[in-house]
């Protein structure tokens, strides 16, 4: 059972700029999560027929799909995909 007022003095302390303040759950409660991503970052899907954007959890979800005639891809400087026609190459490369 969590302890509610803890939870709400420290979120209270940090608003008001005293720092975080957690309790450390028990092992019998602990939780591992891999993570495949850092949440709200995008790449170009393995098939690239659309876009996927990590979600808070740390998985990729697909975010959408590109229209006929174009692909997914990357573009590093903007850190986002783009749907492009097949023979588009980022400028500089």
């Amino acid at each position: 059972m969590r302890s509610y007022p803890k939870v709400l003095l420290g979120l209270a302390t940090a608003l008001l700029g005293g720092g975080i303040a957690f309790t450390t759950p028990s092992a019998a409660t602990a939780v591992t999560m891999e993570v495949e991503c850092a949440p709200a970052t995008y790449r170009a899907s393995d098939d690239a027929t659309g876009w996927d954007v990590c979600a808070t959890d740390g998985h990729w979800v697909r975010a959408g799909d590109c229209p006929p005639g174009t692909v997914a891809k990357f573009f590093a400087p903007a850190l986002s995909p783009y749907c492009v026609p097949p023979d588009w190459q980022p400028p500089g490369q």
